[in-house]
């Protein structure tokens, strides 16, 4: 597998120290403005005209227009329209826009979704990357897929090697009084871009990743390009957890995760279910084969076996 071409910013990136993305200064936007009644800050979109509101309008760099869907660069004097979006063909979302949450006692708003694509030879599986944003603490990324709901930020402390030898199989090393074993690496690319955003990520944006867990079920993740490595440290949260945080009705819709040792990777959102459904059809088939053959044979014996494999997973949930 070759290293994707240099693709900067990496599609996940968690800005900086926590408050300004790494290389980037506070912009100051001659756009923005405080409107009367209005809780934050706001601009007027340049497509449509709608007063759109920026939760961070010193750092926000990309905004897609609630209204029109009109995605808008923010990053200089003046707005930019770089595409729009159908907002009636805007996937599900379990999260939506503007949801408040308290995770680790602090308060979270969404403002920014990735949709991720993730893919090989044979089947194309999506997750759901959420940018959360709190006026205290800065930035942090909630994954969800599969079950699983990981809550990352930017690691504070690095490991001092290069990500790019861990994989599937790679001894337990130590970290910070842990010892993380790799449970999932592969490539992943940006498939659907929504709210705003401290960085500008592009459709089509590729990036590799390596996800390590714990005994104890801390997280450290790392992704990078050819020109940028990210590290980020978390923790799992269980669907009726997020329920809880966040307050909803009803719990977030995700597929089930398998539990063993370590939870099987939040990024296989899609990718069990389309294996699950291929291995049925193709029994299907054998089964509908021999029937006919032996319907054609009377007083023959059959011998040998089939195999069907396991789609590729690891026990640890890597593709």
């Amino acid at each position: 597998m070759t290293t994707p071409p240099p693709i900067p910013p990496p599609p996940r990136h968690t800005p900086g120290d926590g408050n300004v993305p790494s290389g980037h200064k506070p912009l100051k936007k001659k756009f923005v403005r405080r409107e009367a009644g209005a809780q934050g800050e706001t601009i007027r979109c340049q497509s449509c005209g709608s007063p759109l509101e920026l939760r961070d309008p010193a750092r926000a760099q990309l905004l897609t227009c609630t209204a029109c869907g009109a995605v808008l660069d923010l990053s200089g004097d003046e707005q930019k329209i770089l595409r729009k979006v159908l907002l009636e063909q805007t996937p599900y979302s379990p999260l939506p826009l503007g949801s408040k949450g308290t995770l680790k006692g602090v308060e979270w708003e969404v403002i920014g979704r990735l949709v991720m694509k993730g893919s090989d030879s044979e089947e194309t599986w999506f997750w759901d990357e959420f940018l959360l944003f709190s006026p205290t603490q800065g930035y942090a990324w909630l994954e969800a897929g599969e079950g699983v709901w990981k809550f990352l930020r930017k690691a504070r402390g690095k490991p001092g090697f290069d990500p790019r030898h861990l994989v599937i199989g790679y001894r337990p090393f130590g970290h910070q009084g842990e010892s993380y074993r790799v449970t999932e690496r592969d490539f992943a690319t940006v498939d659907y871009i929504h709210g705003e955003f401290p960085y500008i990520p592009e459709i089509g944006a590729r990036s590799e990743y390596v996800d390590t867990q714990s005994r104890t079920g801390q997280l450290l993740v790392a992704e990078w390009t050819a020109n940028e490595v990210e590290w980020l440290t978390g923790k799992i949260y269980s669907p009726q957890e997020i329920q809880k945080a966040f307050n909803l009705k009803e719990m977030p819709k995700t597929t089930s995760a398998g539990v063993g040792g370590f939870l099987s990777g939040a990024r296989n959102s899609q990718k069990s279910a389309e294996t699950n459904l291929a291995v049925i059809v193709i029994v299907v088939i054998i089964v509908f084969f021999l029937c006919c053959s032996g319907a054609g044979s009377s007083g023959s014996a059959g011998g040998g076996s089939v195999r069907i494999g396991s789609g590729g997973f690891s026990s640890f949930g890597g593709k």
